[in-house]
């Protein structure tokens, strides 16, 4: 593979921070969505749409054929990530019960932690760093897809809206 650009490790560092920022950006494009009460991230639709589309943007990154596209693709990657996180935790907090959120929370942080490190340890570390990890990526998403298609399918009620939870006035 030929870059067209050398990173270096101070490279590296920066382009992870950006990411970072993409991703609070993410979150914020979401947060004001909401705040709007524009429709764009609260259908299911609309929520795994967004989930496929950061998948797209992970293969794209990874398969990338040199490394400005990789940080391109990795940067709309992030963005998608932080539209997914703030859809996954008004999820939680719209349509798990108060008492029971603390428990949801930590146990799919502890699965995601525990799971993200034994994933670490195929084939001594290297697994994370090959294309093969994409199909790992992709089965995570189908089955959160599902999950998100068969939870609101059976939901009785309907959520709590965000503004119900979220008693803070974000003026924007």
């Amino acid at each position: 593979d030929e870059l067209l650009f050398e990173v270096t490790k101070d490279d590296d560092i920066y382009t992870e921070i950006i990411g970072y920022i993409f991703q609070m950006c993410g979150l914020l494009l979401f947060s004001f969505c909401m705040k709007k009460k524009h429709k764009l991230f609260t259908t299911t639709y609309a929520s795994i749409s967004a989930m496929f589309a950061d998948l797209i943007f992970i293969i794209l990154s990874v398969l990338s054929p040199n490394g400005v596209c990789a940080l391109f693709f990795g940067y709309l990657m992030n963005l998608f990530h932080g539209i997914v996180a703030g859809i996954y935790l008004t999820k939680l907090t719209t349509q798990i019960s108060q008492q029971k959120r603390g428990i949801v929370f930590g146990v799919g942080y502890g699965f995601g932690s525990i799971g993200s490190w034994i994933i670490s340890l195929i084939g001594n570390g290297n697994f994370l760093k090959s294309n093969y990890v994409l199909i790992l990526y992709t089965l995570f998403v189908l089955l959160s897809a599902i999950i998100l298609h068969i939870s609101n399918r059976n939901s009785e009620e309907e959520p709590a809206s965000p503004k119900q939870v979220f008693s803070i006035d974000i003026s924007v």
